[in-house]
């Protein structure tokens, strides 16, 4: 599956909400974390924070900064079950806990299969691509990716939304592995460019 990490400089996480909000773009002070783990590793975050700190001395966090897809609510991911199913959002998402500004969220099993079995279909369509020369990958992507924008609001900027696709591949692991797929919505952690400079 292909995936876009998005990284941004210090500058652009001081952008004001209330700014980005004016501006019609995504409010880079939050972000959705979507990632697979047992349950008595939830042990290893702080909710208020987020699965990309390190907490309690340990020099691992449950997910790489990177992971980040800035600017979507918990209403932005659960329209994705509606786009890939029809079904309805409310239905895709339960509440495990809250914690400051944070708040941890399991899929249900209805919007895990969902984005499971889409999973499937591009990598079958992925073969089929390489086996025939045929775009359907890119096709279905582009399929999903402008149904998920039509099921919700998303800011005016936001032109697509298929690099967020990624976690597909987070529900199919985690079906594999029976493990819950957990998504967590709160402050962004900050994640910087590295900028290579010559030698004086």
């Amino acid at each position: 599956m292909r995936h876009a990490d998005l990284w941004l400089t210090s500058e652009a996480v001081t952008l004001s909400s209330w700014t980005a909000r004016a501006l019609g773009d995504l409010d880079f002070s939050i972000a959705v974390v979507v990632f697979t783990a047992p349950e008595r590793e939830l042990r290893r975050m702080e909710v208020a924070i987020g699965p990309c700190v390190a907490t309690g001395g340990r020099k691992r966090a449950l997910a790489g900064l990177t992971r980040q897809d800035l600017g979507e609510t918990p209403r932005h991911t659960a329209a994705l079950l509606t786009a890939l199913s029809g079904e309805a959002a409310p239905g895709a998402l339960e509440v495990v806990a809250r914690e400051g500004k944070g708040v941890l969220h399991v899929c249900t099993e209805r919007f895990v299969n969902a984005m499971a079995e889409a999973r499937e279909e591009l990598v079958r369509l992925a073969a089929e691509d390489q086996a025939r020369g045929t775009r359907l990958w890119d096709e279905r992507v582009e399929q999903y990716e402008q149904s998920w924008r039509t099921a919700t609001t998303w800011p005016r900027r936001v032109e697509s939304t298929s690099h967020r696709l990624g976690r597909l591949h987070w529900a199919l692991t985690a079906r594999e592995r029976g493990h819950p797929l957990y998504c967590w919505h709160g402050p962004s952690a900050q994640t910087y460019e590295v900028v290579a400079q010559s030698a004086p």
